[in-house]
C-alpha cells in the first residue's frame, strides 16, 4: 500500500503544491456552463483548459465547486468539469429522480464539448457511487478510475440507502414531511441509544427545512437507480486494463477504508493512497495533486 508522507509533498520548483495552489487561487477563473436535458437543466464547472479531461462528481449536500481547490492543484495538463447533481447546486432539475440514462447523457454531452475520446472518471463519496453503478458502460472511453472516499462499497450506516425499495423510501418521505414527527422520534431515538452521534447530526440538518428534506428525499430515491452490484462489480473490475486510483482518509469514519480497498484488489491495476484526512479528502488538495502527478 502506498502512503503519502508530508515530506514528499514538500519539493520544490512545479512540485511546490502549496506555492502553485497560492498563486492558481488568485489566477484560475472557472467557466460555467449548463447542459439542456429531457430532466432540467444541468449546471457544471470547467477548470483549466488542458488535453486530459476529468469529469467529477460530487458528494451528498456539496456541489461541483467542491473540486475547486483539488482542480487548482493540477497541471496545466487537465481540465477538470465538474457537475452540479441534480438536487445540488445552481442545477435546475424538475422531477425528483436521477437516473443513469440522465448522467450518460450529461457525460456525453460534456465529451462532446471537449472533442475528447477519453477522460478520467472522478468521483467523490455519492459521486464514486454513481461511477461505479455505471462503470460497465464507460469502460472503452475511460483513461482513470478515480475513486475518493467513495459511497456504495464499504459505507457505515446506510444499509438502508441499499435494501429498502421505493414504497418504503415513500412511506418514509411522506411520515418524515412533517417537521414534529421526524423531531421528536429522533430525539427519541438518540436517547435510546439507537442513533450515534454522526447519524443524529446528520438527520438533524438534512431533515430541517423543506429545501433540504426534498435534496435529501430526492437524491435517496435517485439512488436507487444507481445500485453497486457487487458481484458483478467484482467480476468486471478483474478483466479491467485501466489504472484505479482509490484515495481514502485515515480517520474516515463514514467509509470502512480496508474493507473497500480489499474489495477492489480483484482489479489489477489499483493503486491505494491513506491521506491524513476523515471523510473530506477533498480537502488535502496537495495529496491530491501528488495523487494526480503519477496518472500517466
Amino acid at each position: 500500500m502506498e502512503k503519502l508522507l508530508p515530506a514528499l509533498l514538500s519539493g520544490v520548483g512545479r512540485f511546490d503544491f502549496r506555492r502553485k495552489a497560492l498563486v492558481l487561487r488568485t489566477t484560475m477563473q472557472a467557466e460555467e456552463g449548463y447542459l439542456d436535458m429531457a430532466g432540467g437543466r444541468l449546471h457544471y464547472w470547467k477548470y483549466g483548459a488542458g488535453s486530459r479531461m476529468g469529469i467529477a462528481l460530487h458528494g451528498f449536500a456539496e456541489d461541483g465547486r467542491s473540486f475547486q481547490e483539488m482542480a487548482e492543484g493540477l497541471s496545466e495538463d487537465w481540465v477538470i468539469y465538474a457537475i452540479d447533481l441534480p438536487f445540488h447546486g445552481l442545477t435546475d432539475w424538475h422531477g425528483d429522480r436521477f437516473l443513469p440514462p440522465d448522467l450518460a447523457l450529461a457525460v456525453r454531452e460534456l465529451l462532446l464539448l471537449e472533442q475528447a475520446q477519453t477522460f478520467t472518471a472522478i468521483g467523490y463519496s455519492f459521486g464514486a457511487r454513481l461511477w461505479l453503478s455505471t462503470l460497465s458502460e464507460w469502460l472503452p472511453r475511460l483513461a482513470h478510475l478515480v475513486l475518493m472516499a467513495p459511497d456504495g462499497l464499504a459505507t457505515r450506516r446506510l444499509l438502508l440507502l441499499d435494501i429498502l425499495p421505493e414504497w418504503g423510501r415513500e412511506w418514509l418521505r411522506a411520515w418524515f414531511s412533517s417537521p414534529g414527527r421526524w423531531g421528536w422520534l429522533v430525539t427519541l431515538m438518540r436517547r435510546l441509544h439507537l442513533l450515534d452521534d454522526y447519524s443524529w447530526r446528520f438527520l438533524r440538518l438534512h431533515l430541517h427545512s423543506a429545501s433540504r428534506r426534498d435534496r435529501l428525499w430526492n437524491t435517496w430515491f435517485s439512488a436507487l437507480h444507481f445500485p453497486v452490484d457487487r458481484g458483478g462489480l467484482r467480476r468486471l473490475l478483474r478483466t479491467m486494463r485501466i489504472p484505479v486510483i482509490l484515495l481514502l482518509g485515515e480517520n474516515d469514519t463514514v467509509v470502512r477504508g480496508r474493507r473497500a480497498r480489499r474489495f477492489l484488489q480483484a482489479c489489477p491495476h489499483l493503486r491505494t493512497f491513506f491521506l491524513p484526512t476523515d471523510h473530506g479528502v477533498l480537502r488535502d488538495s496537495a495529496g491530491l495533486a501528488a495523487v494526480f502527478s503519477t496518472l500517466e
